[in-house]
């Protein structure tokens, strides 16, 4: 779909209609507050010869991401085990404030930015990009 414009920056089909204003995608002060570090609980579950094989041999891990009101156990009980059995290796993040994963102590409670930060974080600790699969509040993060 092509969309045109009107010279003026206003896109032909959006002409007439009734401005907005601006949208902020982000609070102003979660810039201003940098995430800070937190341990992060990962339970993990790997495939026999998993690592031994050829990176380009292997499936790509899963790293799951809990909603509200749960952590990396949610996972644990059934998911991780069925991604084993189909040959993945499969990762469960404890979000920071949940399960046994820490809480930096900041003032503020942890923001979305902070949970993003978590995912990022545990990302680059694994042997090779992931799947990112969430639940709830962990879609909202991946």
């Amino acid at each position: 779909m092509l969309i045109r414009g009107n010279g003026a920056g206003v896109p032909t089909a959006l002409q007439g209609r009734p401005s907005r204003g601006p949208t902020t995608a982000m609070r102003p002060w979660d810039w201003a507050l940098p995430p800070q570090s937190a341990d992060l609980e990962l339970i993990s579950a790997v495939p026999d010869g998993w690592s031994a094989a050829p990176r380009s041999d292997r499936r790509p891990p899963l790293l799951f991401v809990h909603g509200v009101g749960a952590a990396a156990w949610i996972f644990a009980e059934h998911w991780l085990g069925a991604a084993v059995r189909r040959g993945y290796s499969a990762h469960a993040l404890s979000l920071r404030g949940h399960g046994g994963s820490g809480s930096p102590g900041r003032w503020l409670a942890p923001s979305l930015r902070d949970y993003v930060d978590d995912v990022m974080q545990t990302v680059i600790s694994l042997p090779q990009p992931p799947v990112l699969v969430g639940h709830g509040m962990g879609a909202v993060v991946v």
